[in-house]
């Protein structure tokens, strides 16, 4: 599989993530091209928390502060099918980190090399994350990055049967109205330039694996 592309972002160092005081590091929980998912464990509140740590390439100020604005928004979000973003913040070393829900389970695409999923697993699993998806949308959100190392599988109940499929990693989501605006832009400087590109290629971001064709073209989506 292709590995996740991001122009702005890079790894941050796992060894040590530079957190605030109060935040326990337990260990990484994984690695991306946007950044590396921490076990964390909130003294204060006694309660484990997954945190994305990034950091910034180029345009520190303007990657983080568009981070912080989207982040706010999307903590707001609140569906049983989608992980929850507790808040944002910034390491010792200024760069940016969103804190999450902690969740215990296996990615669907854990779950998709370990064994073959049964017609009504599947059946359950895309419901599930077409629930989110559509909740998304309709809080005018688009997650841009959805793909079975995304979606998060666990187990609730008093026998753990019952299957709940739940949407990770807005690292990359925006504001429709902004990627709309944002085509505008570019359209508008475009056409009064005649040497200029058709399409902007800074915002493309994804895994290219499981980008739609606009997105693999820098187009709104």
């Amino acid at each position: 599989m292709a590995e996740e592309q991001d122009i702005d972002l890079k790894i941050a160092p796992p060894a040590d993530p530079g957190l605030p005081p109060g935040f326990k590091c337990l260990g990484v929980l994984g690695e991306g091209t946007f950044g590396v998912v921490y076990k964390v464990l909130l003294q204060h509140l006694q309660q484990v928390v997954a945190v994305k740590v990034f950091r910034s390439i180029s345009n520190e100020d303007k990657v983080a502060q568009r981070m912080t604005r989207e982040a706010k928004a999307i903590s707001k979000l609140d569906h049983k099918n989608i992980v929850k973003l507790l808040q944002v913040g910034y390491t010792t070393g200024g760069a940016p980190f969103l804190v999450y829900e902690y969740l215990d389970g296996v990615t669907l695409l854990n779950a998709l090399n370990s064994r073959k999923l049964s017609l009504l697993e599947i059946d359950q699993i895309l419901k599930q994350v077409l629930s989110g998806l559509s909740y998304i949308h309709s809080a005018g959100f688009i997650h841009r990055d959805i793909k079975p190392g995304n979606i998060m599988i666990i187990r609730e109940g008093l026998t753990g049967s019952h299957k709940v499929a739940k949407i990770l990693d807005f690292g990359i989501a925006r504001q429709m109205e902004e990627l709309e605006q944002g085509s505008s832009n570019r359209a508008s400087t475009n056409a009064s330039s005649s040497t200029g590109p058709t399409t902007s290629t800074s915002l493309m971001h994804g895994s290219p694996n499981y980008m739609s064709a606009e997105q693999c073209q820098g187009k709104v989506l």
